[in-house]
This record gives structure tokens, C-alpha cells and sequence, in this order.
């Protein structure tokens, strides 16, 4: 353990002992104490990593439950009823994901997506976090569940049971990301439209695709229906973000028009409530777990491995990024703005009722617009 050395001084590897002749005595016990050490620093450190990992799981377990509450499904119910969110055909692209069943559990795993909420980096890298290449991903109807349909766009639809799965984001933050991605590909279908004209009718909400149309309407209600959403649009896209001010009015006038109606656009989910983005089940439980964004690293590896998924690699979650956060028309947009807040506390209520965020200032001054 020790090597005496000329002069009486001993030492050890982890440390210097002291000058006396009990010398092997005080080494071996010095030694002894720094083993325990280290071994109740290490006990310690893992009681903390699991303490952690069950705190993130009862967090994502709990969330889900909470999209069941009545608080919760009653301010869903209440923003359907209100707010025409009814251009859903660009939604039923891409929109689950599921892969075979892993080992420790016979449940297919479902991953509902939530856009603006990590979507595309969960499309895009969910196979390498997952450690396998066995899983599918799936158009599937919104709402399919509750249409009963045997049949989806590609092919029979999925069976259970499954553990279905979500991820949620800061209300605020989400729409004004959902809000930036819309105008971005509106400008795009505005651009091409005389090019092809399948861009034009996407401003009447329905998308490339025959199943898309909405057989109640003619050719010339949709047309008209493109036209005047296409020319709010154009109007907003000719609005400038230069000052908070100008940002702001911009995108309250987004907001106004999403509330009254008067756009539709094969995109405009983006914007949606992400509440209403994942109201795709028909019955309760309809998720087993629902991870926030913001805490993505942990809840996203507590969710999956109740799902029964081990062999987990986390890496994806810090190479991807798809942000809007430097666009002067999202950063500049001034949340505390009435003309703005008055508009947003409405339609994003079943957010803040079924994620557990705060609610802004701005909105507990509108509290019955938050409160079924």
C-alpha cells in the first residue's frame, strides 16, 4: 500500500500520510476512509440519476393523464366549436410514426406528431435514437381512430394495443414558430401559383390529392375561397417586420384572421394548438406518456424506455435544429401587447389547459379565455 522513503515520510497514491511510527496504521486507515468516500460519492451519485429518471417519468405519465381532464378536454372541446380549424389536409401527411414492438413489451409504439414541437428531428433521426430500422412511418386520416375505417391512404390501418406518444411545447413560443413556418410557405405557393395552379387551390385548405377535396364544395365556391385567403396572405406578406411595432401589428392581424376565418391554407396547421394537433384518439387513455420540449434529453428517455425501448441514443437531440428564433417577424413581436395577447389567450387555451405552463401575464388578464 505505501513505500517508505528516507526521513520517515510515507505516501500513498491518494495522498501524502503523516510522520510518526504508527505510520502503516495511519495509511491504511487514510486509504480505507477514502475508498468509503468513494464509494458513498458513487451510491449517491446513482440514487441521484434514478431519482432523476423517476422524476422525469412521473412528469411525462402525468402530462398524459392531465390531456384526459375534464379542464383539459373541455377547453379542446370549446376551441373546436369556436375557431374554424378546419384546413386539415396537409395533416394527414407524415403524421405518425410508429415501429414494431420492442422486446420488453407487445405494444406497438405510436408517435403522434406535434409540428413546431421537435417533429422533424423526430421524423427525420427516430430510427438512430430508437437503436433499430424496424419501424414505419404511416399517413394516417386525422382522427382515424374515430372514423373506424379499416382502410388509410397507405394501406390497412394499424391495429393495437399501442403505447401511443407525444411531445409538447411553451404555447407562446410554438405558435410563433408555427406562425413564421406558414407565412414562409405561403410566400412560396404565392410565388409558383401561376406556375401551377394545385399551389392556388392549397389556399382553400385542401392539398395535392383527390381524397383531399371537399366534395360539398364546387370548383367555384373553392376558387373563391382561395382567392380571398390567398389575398390576406399577400397582404400580411407585404407587411414589414422592421420595429417591434411593425412585428407585432403584423402578427396580430395573423391571428385576427386565423380567429375569424378568414384564412385557409393547406399549411395552417402548423398554427394550430398543439392540443388539438394531437387530439387524433378517440377514447381514454389516449396517451401513455407526453414529454416536454423544453426537457427533451430526460423526458424523451424516460418516456421511451417505458415504452420499452433500452438501447437509446440521444445524440439527435443536439444536432438538429429547425428554429425561426431569428426571424425579425417572430423575435420581434411583442408579447405583452394587448392587441396581440387578447387574440392568442383565446385560441391557444387548450395549450396552456392540458400542458401544465405557466400562463403569461397578459394572460390571467383575460382569464376567461383560459378557463372553460
Amino acid at each position: 500500500i505505501a513505500r517508505k522513503r528516507r526521513g520517515g515520510e510515507l505516501k500513498l497514491r491518494a495522498g501524502a500520510c503523516l510522520r510518526r511510527r504508527d505510520i502503516s496504521y495511519v495509511c491504511v486507515m487514510k486509504l480505507s476512509a477514502l475508498l468509503v468516500l468513494g464509494l458513498l460519492a458513487g451510491s449517491s451519485a446513482q440514487q441521484l440519476l434514478e431519482g432523476s429518471q423517476a422524476n422525469a417519468t412521473n412528469k411525462v405519465t402525468a402530462l398524459a393523464k392531465l390531456y384526459d381532464a375534464p379542464k383539459c378536454r373541455d377547453a379542446i372541446k370549446y376551441s373546436w366549436d369556436h375557431y374554424t380549424w378546419r384546413q386539415i389536409s396537409g395533416l394527414t401527411n407524415q403524421q405518425t410514426v410508429l415501429n414494431d414492438p420492442p422486446r420488453a413489451t407487445s405494444r406497438t409504439s405510436m408517435y403522434v406528431r406535434v409540428q413546431k414541437a421537435g417533429s422533424m428531428m423526430l421524423w427525420d433521426s427516430l430510427d438512430i435514437i430508437l437503436g433499430q430500422k424496424s419501424f414505419k412511418k404511416m399517413r394516417l386520416p386525422f382522427r382515424w381512430q374515430a372514423s373506424r375505417s379499416p382502410s388509410c391512404p397507405e394501406g390497412p390501418c394499424p391495429e393495437g394495443p399501442f403505447f401511443t406518444w407525444t411531445v409538447a411545447r411553451d404555447p407562446w413560443k410554438r405558435a410563433l414558430s408555427g406562425y413564421a413556418e406558414v407565412m414562409k410557405r405561403a410566400k412560396a405557393s404565392i410565388s409558383r401559383c401561376d406556375v401551377d395552379p394545385r399551389e392556388c387551390l392549397g389556399f382553400n385548405g385542401v392539398g395535392w390529392n383527390s381524397h383531399d377535396v371537399d366534395p360539398r364544395m364546387n370548383v367555384s365556391a373553392r376558387a373563391s375561397s382561395a382567392n380571398a385567403s390567398m389575398s390576406t396572405f399577400a397582404h400580411l406578406l407585404s407587411m414589414t417586420c422592421d420595429t417591434t411595432a411593425s412585428a407585432t401589428r403584423r402578427y396580430a392581424e395573423f391571428l385576427a384572421a386565423c380567429a375569424a376565418g378568414h384564412v385557409s391554407y393547406r399549411e395552417l396547421f402548423h398554427v394550430w394548438p398543439g392540443a388539438l394537433l394531437m387530439d387524433v384518439l378517440d377514447a381514454p387513455p389516449r396517451f401513455d406518456a407526453i414529454a416536454h420540449l423544453e426537457n427533451m434529453e430526460s423526458e424523451l428517455a424516460a418516456l421511451l424506455r417505458l415504452a420499452g425501448h433500452t438501447n437509446l441514443s440521444l445524440a439527435p437531440l443536439k444536432d438538429h435544429h429547425h428554429s425561426h428564433a431569428a426571424d425579425p417577424c417572430v423575435s420581434d413581436v411583442d408579447p405583452t401587447d394587448p392587441r396581440v395577447m387578447v387574440t392568442f389567450c383565446q385560441l391557444y387555451r387548450a395549450d396552456y389547459a392540458c400542458f401544465d405552463y405557466d400562463v403569461p401575464p397578459a394572460c390571467r388578464a383575460f382569464a376567461k379565455y383560459i378557463d372553460p
